[in-house]
């Protein structure tokens, strides 16, 4: 069985959602699932029908077998709820799947002071991840998920860690955060993060 990570994604305009992208990675590669509902957009779908769409391709049935991964993800959860809510569809993600937060694995980087902040930005232009000031829910879903398999990679290097105390580091990790298993690791980038 595959095991799915879907990194998730809300724009928020006037204080409401006004799109959502998830997209889904494993050993067959990515699907995406996109709403949005700016008015130049002529991708834009009903919420209803966006949900819909996810369960159908991202979830598969399979709703014991996916992390879901953001960045900051308490606020993309309640934004996407109550979106929800208001749009009388039930929230697509089982209760108490795990959700990773790219916001706050960052933390040993802002105490030691190489970013200034755990905002997307910064935190992308350390790991150089490219990311568009004026970006969309697509791009910043995609955007997470390149730092979060970074993120991993970097986590399962950690020095002063013995062979067998890595594996067991390593392991947890993967049994943490899904990514035993799913993905090839990235390379290191040149400047050595």
């Amino acid at each position: 069985m595959n095991q799915h990570h879907i990194f998730f994604a809300v724009s928020v305009l006037g204080g409401k959602l006004s799109g959502f992208a998830a997209v889904r990675t494993d050993e067959k590669g990515a699907v995406e699932v996109r709403f949005d509902t700016r008015a130049n957009d002529t991708d834009a779908i009903p919420l209803v029908q966006s949900i819909e769409n996810m369960r159908r391709k991202i979830l598969d049935g399979q709703t014991d077998r996916y992390v879901l991964v953001s960045h900051f993800t308490g606020p993309t959860e309640r934004i996407f709820a109550a979106a929800c809510k208001e749009a009388g569809v039930e929230v697509p993600f089982k209760k108490g799947v795990p959700w990773g937060d790219t916001a706050q694995l960052v933390w040993p980087y802002l105490m030691g002071g190489a970013i200034e902040s755990r905002n997307l930005e910064p935190v992308a232009r350390y790991f150089a991840v490219e990311c568009p000031h004026d970006r969309s829910a697509k791009d910043e879903a995609q955007i997470v998920a390149d730092l979060y398999f970074k993120l991993m990679w970097r986590l399962s290097k950690v020095e002063g860690i013995e062979s067998q105390g890595r594996q067991v580091f390593t392991d947890l990790v993967g049994s943490l955060f899904g990514m035993a298993g799913t993905r090839d690791v990235p390379p290191p980038i040149e400047n050595g993060r």
